[in-house]
């Protein structure tokens, strides 16, 4: 007893494969010796087979990206942890060994993600990757549309308009006073230019725009009296009227008529 107390050997089962193993102590002192041999067994160890990352191209920021770890021996596996630049994240525990990545408040860059492999005595395996977080495309702010400027309106200039006072249409005879007025704008007029069966009589540039014709001079019948009002672009408005002069009494014939009937 105190012979086997004063010898400890040690061996690193790690060295054989998983499975059932026996070992067998040979002891022997001059003449004497004995053995041993005692049967033992060595668990498999979780390894990582592969790493699949949802996005692996670069990767914007604000998205989720999936990473997944295919593990050999999965009932030998205490947990996945997964590390972001060395800051362990939340482990998954059960498959499949799935974990999100929330890349929301992640700076732009390149990120090394570290998977690593946990049994009950601790880390059996792990693998890294990188992958670049890109930043969000800088928003240029839409103009507000300018509103169209208003263009006021042209204003139309004043325009005179000109109308008949006297005579009113029908008949006439000898002297008549043919008179017009104008109604608007009488400030722009430049002048009122009257005709008599199209031949123009003076023109008058003040009011009141009044003259008098001797219709005798026309003759007897129908007569077209017509005025026109001018300001600085030419004529601005025309007024015209139909007149009929009356045959006038020949005085010389109704004195030799009363002449004869005195005689009789």
């Amino acid at each position: 007893n105190q012979l086997k107390n004063q010898y400890v050997i040690k061996y690193r089962s790690g060295a054989a494969s998983a499975g059932h193993h026996s070992l067998k102590v040979k002891v022997q002192h001059k003449a004497w010796q004995d053995d041993d041999q005692k049967g033992f067994y060595t668990p498999p160890i979780p390894t990582i087979e592969s790493v699949t990352v949802s996005a692996p191209g670069p990767v914007t920021q604000g998205e989720m990206v999936s990473i997944e770890v295919t593990v050999t021996y999965q009932s030998m596996v205490k947990k996945v942890q997964f590390y972001v630049d060395g800051i362990a994240q939340p482990p998954v525990t059960l498959p499949p060994y799935v974990w999100q990545w929330d890349t929301t408040e992640v700076l732009a860059g390149p990120h090394t993600i570290r998977v690593q492999v946990h049994d009950d005595k601790g880390p059996t395996d792990a693998r890294e990757l990188s992958i670049e977080i890109k930043a969000l495309p800088t928003l240029t702010p839409t103009p507000a549309p300018r509103p169209t400027p208003t263009l006021a309106p042209t204003p139309i200039p004043c325009r005179p308009e000109i109308l008949f006072v006297s005579p009113p249409e029908g008949l006439v005879q000898d002297e008549v006073t043919i008179e017009a007025e104008v109604a608007t704008c009488q400030s722009r007029v430049k002048k009122v230019q009257c005709y008599i069966n199209d031949k123009p009589e003076p023109p008058m540039t003040s009011p009141p725009y009044r003259y008098v014709w001797d219709s005798a001079q026309a003759g007897a019948g129908h007569h077209t009296l017509s005025c026109e009002v001018y300001d600085n672009e030419g004529v601005a408005d025309t007024a015209k009227r139909s007149v009929r002069v009356r045959e006038g009494i020949n005085w010389y014939t109704v004195a030799l008529l009363a002449l004869a009937v005195g005689l009789m």
